[in-house]
Parts: structure tokens; sequence; C-alpha cells
């Protein structure tokens, strides 16, 4: 049966690579799914574009189909836009269309807020830390609040606590190195003048 893949399908692009490199390959798909230890059911949604393999499924679909991961995932030399709509389409994967829909307005506003020229680069750093940190604590308070208590470890408490350890050696690292030489002053801002 033709495979019909619809333009607005959440993973188009990689379900017409993946269609075209089958084909190339003379496979089936019963035969793929097989090798990838996959339904012949999960590789159509793969190529109809609704979803995205797994890392070791996209790994296996590679070795079966004799090509790069990085050539099945498009991802061969990602320029930045195709960075952010990757990690978007993680987050969409992982999380839902929901969260894919907010990180993408998270994303723009972002965008919006360091090319107005209002913050100088220092400022920007120290937002992003910030960012981090309310980030962290949103999930931790997240967590208190909706795991129950038996499914809540302290593996993921530690890992949250190290992560804020590491984003304050990073803000103590940005704060001393603009002592030592604060070139970066944003000449439309009079308050970087006092």
């Amino acid at each position: 049966m033709a495979m019909q893949i619809k333009d607005d399908a959440p993973y188009a692009d990689f379900a017409r690579r993946l269609l075209g490199l089958r084909r190339d390959a003379g496979m089936t798909r019963a035969v793929l799914a097989e090798k990838c230890g996959i339904s012949a059911g999960t590789l159509i949604n793969y190529e109809n574009g609704s979803r995205i393999p797994f890392a070791d499924t996209a790994v296996k679909m590679a070795d079966a189909l004799g090509v790069t991961v990085g050539e099945i995932m498009g991802v061969e030399e990602p320029d930045e836009s195709d960075q952010k709509e990757a990690a978007v389409d993680r987050i969409r994967r992982m999380y839902g269309n929901r969260c894919a829909r907010q990180a993408e307005a998270m994303i723009k506003g972002a965008e919006a807020l360091f090319a107005g020229g209002e913050l100088t680069t220092k400022e920007r750093d120290d937002y992003i830390l910030e960012m981090q940190k309310l980030f962290i604590f949103a999930t931790e308070t997240a967590r208190a609040k909706f795991t129950p208590k038996k499914y809540r470890t302290e593996a993921r408490a530690t890992a949250s606590r190290e992560r804020l350890k590491e984003i304050d050696a990073i803000d103590a690292e940005i704060a001393e190195r603009n002592r030592q030489s604060p070139e970066d002053v944003n000449p439309f801002l009079v308050d970087d003048y006092d």
C-alpha cells in the first residue's frame, strides 16, 4: 500500500527520509521492523510522520539501512534553527504537544528579549542562569506536590542539588570574569555608563 505523508505531520521530514532510505535499500516494512526489533505498526507511525524513534531504535535502523544515524535523523550538520526544532521535537516526543508549544513560546520570548538590545551579555548570562535555577526549583516543587511519596527518590533530589551547585559555580565564574574585564558594555543603555 502506498504511504501518504501529510505535510502537517509532526515529523514529516523524518518520515520522507526514512521511507526513501528503506526503499533505496530495497527493504519491506516487515523486514526493517524485524531487524530493528519493533512492530510493523510502529514503523508505519515513523513512516507517516506521526512519531520518531528513540535513539536505540534509530541506531538499529541506521545499521539495518547501511547509513549513519545522523543521515537517518537528518542532523548531519545542524544549524541553529535545526537545533531549536530538534529540541522542540524531543520535548514534543517526551512531554507532548502542549509542552512543545510552551517551549516554542519560551524560545520566541527569549529571542525577543535578547534581540532587543536591552540586556548586556553579562545580564543575559545571569538571566539564563537564574531561569535554570527557577526551572530546577519548579521541578522540585512539582515533584514534592504531585509525585506520590513511594515514587520520590533521593537520587533525583541529589541530582537537582548538584545541578544547582554547577549553576552557582558557573555564575561565580562569570562574575569573576566580568570583574576582571568589563568589556561588554551596551552603549544603548545609560545605566552601563554609571
